[in-house]
């Protein structure tokens, strides 16, 4: 499976050009992956003060010689100034799809969906050590400590480094020196109880995952051979206006840092906070699987 530019002059030819990625025809074009960060423009400051919408379209290929299903659709962003929905359109048998004219212009034949995917998270807290050796079981899975671990970074530490390692269900990271943040990295939200058991002394609080989101999108059907769908994406700008008293507190806060260093007039530092503001790293990324 293979993601391509749009936007060609005709079926198939080249466009390489993020910016005119705006519908019509596919082009031979691939969008190389982790290329998706420049489908958009870095967030300029106009587009997050007036929170100014954005779309683009690409095609996603069949390029294998079987048939594929179960294509699903997810995004794993968590960019605090903008989300993204999706629309999944059939290109016509010409292989063209809509097209706009600017990038602010919003496709009529596209109906937009989140696909937003938080994976479900909890803080579980260890709240002993093992007194030697002992069988644990821990988020269904059971394991023996060994004599050297005598404390509960020790045993956290074990945890992470050999038990969960490489786990396909959970990911484990340490928080001071008695917590664990665990992802659950299937989709949805989970009910299901974390505690540590064990038969000696080691033990944990009693906690359940929470947060979870699960917007996938699949696609109904198969893709044959050199078939191909539509994808719109929407940029949508989410960025709240900081008060003043906000930015005054941003102001006072980096002047002092810098005043620390050399004196500088006023005039020159504001110069400076207002152009390291001028725009924001474009950041999309995200995930197709298919069986």
């Amino acid at each position: 499976m293979q993601l391509f530019y749009s936007g060609a002059d005709k079926a198939n030819y080249d466009q390489i050009n993020p910016i005119k990625s705006l519908g019509g025809f596919i082009s031979s074009s691939p969008v190389n992956n982790g290329g998706m960060n420049n489908l958009f423009s870095d967030l300029s400051y106009i587009e997050l003060t007036e929170r100014i919408p954005q779309c683009k379209a690409v095609f996603l290929k069949n390029v294998f010689e079987t048939e594929v299903s179960e294509i699903t659709f997810f995004n794993q962003n968590n960019d605090p100034n903008s989300i993204y929905q999706i629309a999944i359109v059939t290109p016509s048998s010409s292989q063209q799809i809509e097209r706009i004219y600017s990038s602010t212009s919003i496709p009529v034949h596209a109906d937009f969906v989140n696909f937003n995917v938080v994976f479900a998270t909890c803080l579980s807290t260890i709240t002993s050590a093992p007194s030697g050796i002992e069988t644990i079981s821990y988020l269904g899975r059971t394991f023996d400590t060994t004599p050297y671990i005598d404390s509960i970074e020790k045993l956290i530490n074990y945890m992470i480094n050999m038990v969960f390692k490489n786990d396909l269900v959970y990911s484990l990271v340490k928080i001071g020196t008695n917590q664990i943040q665990i992802t659950h990295k299937d989709f949805g939200v989970f009910t299901e109880i974390v505690q540590l058991i064990s038969s000696g002394q080691a033990s944990s609080d009693i906690v359940e995952f929470a947060d979870g989101v699960d917007n996938r999108i699949q696609i109904p059907g198969s893709l044959k051979k050199d078939e191909s769908l539509g994808i719109w994406l929407k940029r949508i700008v989410i960025y709240r206006k900081k008060t003043f008293k906000e930015l005054y507190q941003d102001y006072s806060d980096k002047k002092a840092i810098i005043d620390k260093l050399t004196p500088v007039p006023d005039p020159y530092l504001q110069e400076q906070l207002v152009s390291t503001d001028k725009s924001i790293k474009e950041n999309l990324k995200f995930t197709i699987s298919w069986s």
